[in-house]
């Protein structure tokens, strides 16, 4: 279903033909129950204690089905965080924009003959990005902003080419929730811009929108000569308010390498890609010095510290890739912005289910426990 016919359908079962019930919900009611059904559901399936038989995901065909639209896997660059034992060191990988729940993390780890290696860090090159607080581009009294330009700086306002594919085509947002899904779409921005909501790998800024911009985006602004520098920025007008948001340059990161004094490179070792072991934090220190727990090539430790993995490795390895597979969030729903569930199409009768359930449960519709009898059936 799209979302029109979502909708539809969430209408006649709340209806029952001659009720009228639906004719009290709003559309953007019907929106806000689809979407907490959407991650209610992927709850259900994910996790075991979420359902009545007990099943979590990967434990039957049904429920890998269910969820395989938002099954992603990537490859993510380890970052050096510290060295905590005389031959302990913590790598960090910062969960993807779009994490929701973790299935598995492997890490590609690399031996020299099962000797000690030498290694050192080595600074990695960083990114430039622009900050632009929300209040700037949205706000309910003016709704989005009249101008998102990215300029070469605030004398040449001229010059600003607009981030945004469709200028004039920009929808009346309903709230701040709708802006986020627009903006973070990348068929709705020029190309070369990329735009996320509050994170973008090691960046954290509460409230902001964080954008991203390839050098030669900027090549048709003639002061500019298609080079990101400090003095590129983001201008908006909302209101009778003018901001502008100046690039930044991102924090300075490091990777563990194997020491130039080395008479061995990382093409010399022996590479492997193996599951790694997660721990809580209560238990790793144990785990690291017992010998038939200790990280291992062949079976690394990590733990979890709010939106990053680490990842503990020792003298004999160094891990150079970590391959991260997860379920994605899911897209959230909008009439209004014509946005589809991107669940697979065979459960989109089950949200459709569960939302009308919801929504007759909150009106005390008496329809709601035989609703909930049968969904728990088709569970």
């Amino acid at each position: 279903m799209n979302i029109q016919e979502m909708h539809i359908a969430v209408n006649q079962g709340v209806d029952k033909i001659h009720s009228f019930q639906a004719d009290l919900i709003l559309p953007e009611e019907i929106d806000i129950e689809l979407n907490k059904n959407i991650h209610r559901f992927i709850s259900q399936r994910f996790n075991s204690k979420g359902n009545k038989y007990g099943v979590g995901f990967e434990e039957s065909q049904k429920r890998i089905d269910d969820l395989r639209t938002l099954l992603t896997e990537v490859d993510l660059l380890p970052l050096y965080k510290e060295q905590i034992l005389s031959n302990i060191f913590v790598d960090t990988v910062a969960f993807p924009i779009d994490y929701y729940h973790l299935i598995r993390v492997s890490a590609r780890t690399n031996v020299y003959k099962c000797r000690r290696i030498l290694t050192s860090t080595e600074e990695i090159d960083g990114f430039q990005y622009i900050a632009v607080p929300s209040t700037a581009l949205y706000n309910a009294a003016n709704g989005f902003a009249t101008t998102v330009n990215i300029a070469s700086d605030d004398t040449y306002l001229e010059l600003g080419t607009s981030i945004l594919t469709a200028v004039d085509e920009v929808p009346d947002f309903e709230n701040l929730d709708a802006v986020i899904t627009y903006l973070t779409d990348p068929v709705n921005l020029v190309p070369g811009i990329e735009v996320y909501w509050q994170q973008y790998n090691q960046v954290f800024a509460a409230n902001n929108f964080i954008i991203i911009a390839n050098p030669n985006t900027f090549e048709s602004l003639a002061d500019t000569a298609g080079v990101l520098n400090a003095n590129t920025i983001i201008h908006t007008v909302l209101g009778d308010t003018t901001s502008l948001a100046y690039v930044a340059a991102s924090p300075s990161d490091y990777k563990r390498v194997i020491d130039p004094s080395s008479n061995y490179t990382l093409a010399d070792m022996t590479p492997g890609v193996y599951a790694a072991k997660f721990s809580q934090h209560d238990d790793i220190y144990k785990m690291l010095g017992d010998p038939f727990n200790k990280t291992s090539h062949k079976a690394p430790l990590y733990t979890i510290t709010d939106n990053k993995l680490e990842l503990y490795s020792n003298d004999i390895f160094i891990i150079d890739n970590v391959k991260m597979l997860y379920i994605r969030k899911p897209a959230t729903v909008s009439l209004s912005l014509q946005v589809n569930c991107d669940l697979p199409d065979n459960v989109h009768q089950e949200i459709v289910d569960m939302t009308v359930a919801t929504i007759l449960g909150n009106i005390s519709d008496p329809r709601y426990q035989i609703g909930s009898v049968e969904r728990l059936q088709s569970e």
